[in-house]
């Protein structure tokens, strides 16, 4: 009898041992992947790009059929079922760009690091031939709202069938930044007892649009507006998505205030570049009255004494660095607590890149350490230029697999300034010697 209960024991025992090693082993897996960090807040994933997914499919302003095309970004060996997701336009004032644009690449591999889908699709651009101006500015924008909700739709439609992407169809979010925000607008705020005036919507495929995918759902979960405007601050109603909403109080193009978007080129310009209807608008100060008064979960950040897109490289390719992080932190923290919802409400500033030095002190014959937050980062370029020869410089590549880069200290006595970049769009001035 005491054998027989030995032998229990001991299969308990080994049952037990059994267990455990499962545990720590998937546990341990899982710590590869977070190097410590939070999910949805730090930057623990590497990340996977697929690129050119058509989405669907309509017809231009000149009656041609045009394919519509996205690229996703995704968290790299990520196990997690279902991910929120980002859609994202780029801007360009519905005359250029695409989605390789910069800041909307940027914000795509800098959320998809946090844990998040993203999405950055192409839209159907260009002025018709409407007679009336107003006329021609909303039915531009009316192709484009189209194309978003049309995109929307694809996911949902992934969702319950192939479920390629695995995305969360309960939380999908839509920006952009300028012309891309002011096509997120009105995706989310246009409704079909809206009054659309002076332009016949029906016969443009209503506010849904006929781009594919028709049958699901394109209502979203959040907003996210970069220096974007909307056609009537009145379309926005009680129990509407959430809304980010942030913009320079002093732009020029895009009005912060109410008023009518202007384009204002050289006389010589303008026979290159097609003008871009005067289409009366309502910006972020009146869009963020009506959210307050409606009741609306918003959160509005002004760039004060600053122009159209302060973050975007190439409008302040000098200044744009600061406010480009801003807008990473605020994205960050608006959609963590919308979708984490958690009883603190988050604001983090802490993404790494935001007036922060991360060379250490240099000493003669030492080389020179970097540190970079992100331990997923691979390689970076680091730029040594002469502090009294402007034209004197040496560009250097570095190779880490940690976030740790060790440049050799080959320098002479002097004043030097240091430039390090990474990931194509991202360049910060660190440190002098």
């Amino acid at each position: 009898m005491d054998n027989f209960f030995l032998k229990i024991m001991n299969a308990k025992k080994y049952i037990f041992l059994y267990f455990f090693i499962i545990f720590t082993i998937k546990n341990n897996a899982q710590s590869t992947l977070y190097f410590g960090g939070q999910r949805f807040l730090d930057a623990i994933f590497e990340v996977e790009v697929l690129e050119n997914i058509k989405y669907g499919e309509n017809l231009t302003y000149k009656g041609e059929k045009q394919e519509l095309f996205l690229d996703f970004y995704q968290p790299k060996k990520d196990t997690l079922d279902k991910r929120p997701l980002i859609i994202l336009a780029y801007p360009g004032a519905f005359l250029a760009g695409s989605k390789k644009n910069g800041l909307i690449r940027t914000l795509a591999l800098q959320f998809a690091k946090f844990g998040y889908t993203v999405a950055s699709i192409d839209y159907r651009r260009g002025f018709g031939k409407e007679k009336n101006e107003q006329a021609r500015g909303k039915a531009t924008v009316l192709r484009a709202t189209q194309d978003m909700k049309a995109a929307v739709r694809f996911f949902r439609k992934d969702a319950e069938t192939e479920n390629k992407f695995r995305i969360d169809p309960n939380f999908i979010v839509v920006g952009g930044s300028s012309a891309g925000a002011l096509l997120a607008l009105q995706a989310a705020y246009l409704k079909d007892t809206v009054d659309f005036k002076c332009l016949d919507y029906k016969a443009l495929g209503g506010f849904e649009g006929k781009s594919g995918n028709e049958g699901y759902s394109s209502k979203v979960q959040g907003v996210i507006s970069l220096s974007g405007v909307i056609g009537d601050t009145t379309w926005i109603g009680k129990g509407d998505a959430p809304l980010l909403i942030m913009h320079g109080d002093q732009d020029y193009f895009v009005p912060f205030r109410h008023g009518k978007i202007e384009m204002k080129v050289g006389f010589f310009i303008s026979f290159f570049i097609p003008k871009v209807p005067e289409v009366e608008t309502f910006g972020a100060l009146p869009i963020s009255i009506r959210a307050k008064n409606v009741g609306l979960d918003y959160v509005f950040h002004i760039f004060e004494n600053k122009g159209h897109c302060p973050f975007d490289k190439f409008m302040y390719p000098k200044t744009y660095s600061k406010e480009e992080d801003i807008v990473i932190n605020y994205m960050r923290n608006f959609l963590y607590n919308q979708y984490k919802n958690p009883e603190i409400k988050q604001f983090r500033t802490d993404i790494g890149y935001m007036n922060k030095v991360f060379v250490h002190e240099i000493k003669k014959g030492e080389d020179i350490t970097i540190e970079l937050p992100d331990k997923y980062l691979r390689s970076i370029k680091v730029i040594i230029r002469d502090g009294n020869n402007k034209k004197k410089y040496v560009e250097k590549k570095l190779k880490s697999e940690n976030g740790v880069f060790i440049l050799k200290n080959n320098l002479k006595s002097g004043k030097y300034i240091l430039k390090i970049q990474w990931e194509e769009f991202r360049k910060r001035i660190y440190f002098e010697i």
